[in-house]
C-alpha cells in the first residue's frame, strides 16, 4: 500500500480493487465493461483489446 496510498490521494475519484483470487474472470469483467483496466501476466489476442508493457 505504501504505493497505491500516494497514487489514490492524488486521485480521489479512482476507486482501485487489488484482487488476488485464482477464479477471478479478468477478461471477461473487462469485456463486460465492469471494469476498465485489468494488469494481467497472461494477455489473450482479441480484436479491440490493446495491451501494453509497463
Amino acid at each position: 500500500m505504501r504505493i497505491i496510498d500516494p497514487f489514490l490521494a492524488g486521485w480521489p475519484d479512482v476507486e482501485l480493487d487489488v484482487t488476488s483470487v485464482f477464479q477471478f474472470r479478468g477478461l471477461a469483467v473487462l469485456l463486460e465493461h465492469e471494469i476498465d483496466l485489468l494488469v494481467t501476466l497472461d494477455p489473450v489476442e482479441r480484436l479491440g483489446l490493446e495491451y501494453a508493457l509497463i
